[in-house]
């Protein structure tokens, strides 16, 4: 009887360090607050997208938010706070034709702390200068939820709120719209399974980060965002995991 050999295979986890959001087609914004922010005396004037496609954040002087130093961020790494008392926010509107259209399609990762839990507040929106009718809004209601709330220019509207309840910590939350429904996923978990979310067109012209920006400043966020990624598609279940993976492991993100 000849001699038994044994194999023992190892699957490697590939570092994700080593993942790299460029290579996921559709990417129209990557901002990166550990590169391109230029800030005086911590308030951010402007922020370069990494994407390559110019669609950079600028703050405006009044409404700025603060740079953090990597030495009190998350996970070693800067980050940009948001204070709601000082309506704080970002304006990427280049982006803006991404959120414009009857069904087209879209997703947005970012990753976020919040820093108080009272009243509505906004992440990220899609907006209009003259009216606040048509509006992509993604944000958390208090303690509740996370939601979306889609208006269109000829009004009515639908909303979509999750089940996950929020808290303090660091996270990494994920949108996808088809152009019809809307689905979302926090720290790669489902919290939206394809809600219906389907109305008449949107015309926008404004995206923030970090209020609902229209007439007014509305419902302002109050805590710190990280990575922001935009893309024109929905993403598919392996190219959101992907941008996930590389957020959780460059913020510790469990």
């Amino acid at each position: 009887m000849g001699p038994n050999f044994s194999f023992q295979f190892a699957l490697s986890k590939e570092p994700d360090q080593f993942l790299d959001p460029l290579g996921i087609s559709s990417l129209k914004c990557w901002l990166d607050p550990n590169r391109g922010v230029s800030d005086t005396a911590a308030a951010v004037d402007s922020w370069v997208d990494q994407s390559g496609n110019g669609n950079n954040a600028t703050g405006v002087t009044s409404n700025r938010p603060t740079l953090i130093p990597s030495s009190s961020g998350i996970a070693g790494n800067r980050i940009i706070t948001f204070t709601a008392a000082s309506s704080h926010y970002l304006s990427v509107n280049g982006l803006s034709s991404i959120f414009t259209g009857s069904d087209a399609p879209w997703s947005v990762i970012l990753v976020f702390k919040k820093t108080g839990n009272t009243g509505t507040q906004v992440m990220f929106c899609a907006s209009r200068s003259s009216s606040t009718t048509p509006v992509h809004e993604l944000y958390t209601n208090a303690e509740s939820n996370y939601s979306y709330f889609r208006r269109p220019d000829s009004g009515g509207s639908a909303t979509a709120n999750g089940t996950k309840t929020p808290d303090l910590l660091a996270h990494v939350i994920s949108w996808v719209f088809t152009g019809t429904t809307i689905s979302s996923w926090i720290d790669g978990t489902i919290d939206l399974n394809a809600s219906a979310c389907d109305v008449t067109a949107l015309t926008t012209d404004r995206v923030s980060i970090g209020v609902w920006n229209s007439t007014s400043l509305l419902q302002p966020w109050n805590g710190s965002v990280g990575d922001v990624f935009v893309f024109n598609k929905a993403l598919s279940d392996i190219e959101r995991k992907t941008i996930e993976r590389f957020c959780k492991g460059k913020y510790g993100i469990a």
